[in-house]
């Protein structure tokens, strides 16, 4: 079952777009996969997405696309940005996010190697193993800065496993950061909120 998420324009034509978000079976690992929808004005009765863009993962144990929500332009070049979440597969494990940043995307582009071109950047857990990436979300400018904020969470994280929510205040810094070393969020603390289970 795909996860879609929608409500900005990906590739600055002015139309909001999708994002269809296949992850991997929970009962064996299998490569996620992200298609990109362009919105339009006329939209026909079916949609085949063989040869729609798509960012895909070299990894068959992160449950890349798992979740994924569409951002409001962020660095200010009249693209939204996409969050995809990774948490890692069945039980406690490492899991990431990425943040991609708004481009024309081919028919195969790896995100891994968009994280190294510095077209994509990558968020760890807080805490080890706490499989981050269970859940992504766009809070919108929670703090009135006029800059999109990021919501993820962890689902093996927090008071005996209960999970943990996290607000990453976004900012137009995030895209120098982009192939560079990844965003560790317990180094965070002075742009994150951290909410977490009883």
């Amino acid at each position: 079952m795909p996860t879609l998420a929608g409500g900005a324009d990906l590739d600055g034509d002015g139309i909001d777009d999708l994002a269809a978000a296949f992850h991997q079976n929970q009962l064996g690992p299998s490569p996620g996969s992200v298609s990109l929808i362009p919105g339009r004005d006329v939209w026909p009765t079916e949609l085949f997405l063989e040869d729609a863009p798509t960012i895909l993962s070299r990894s068959s144990d992160q449950r890349f696309g798992v979740s994924a929500a569409l951002i409001d332009d962020m660095n200010g070049d009249g693209r939204a940005e996409l969050l995809l979440g990774a948490p890692g597969h069945n039980g406690p494990q490492d899991g990431r996010v990425y943040l991609v940043f708004g481009a024309d995307f081919g028919p195969g582009d790896f995100v891994e190697d968009l994280v190294e071109q510095g077209r994509a950047l990558r968020f760890l857990d807080y805490a080890p193993q706490s499989n981050l990436g269970y859940n992504v979300d766009a809070p919108g400018d929670v703090n009135g800065d006029s800059v999109p904020d990021l919501a993820m969470s962890a689902n093996f994280s927090g008071v005996e496993y209960s999970g943990e929510s996290y607000l990453f205040f976004g900012g137009a810094d995030l895209a120098a950061r982009a192939g560079g070393e990844p965003i560790r969020l317990a180094d965070e603390d002075a742009r994150l909120i951290r909410a977490t289970g009883d």
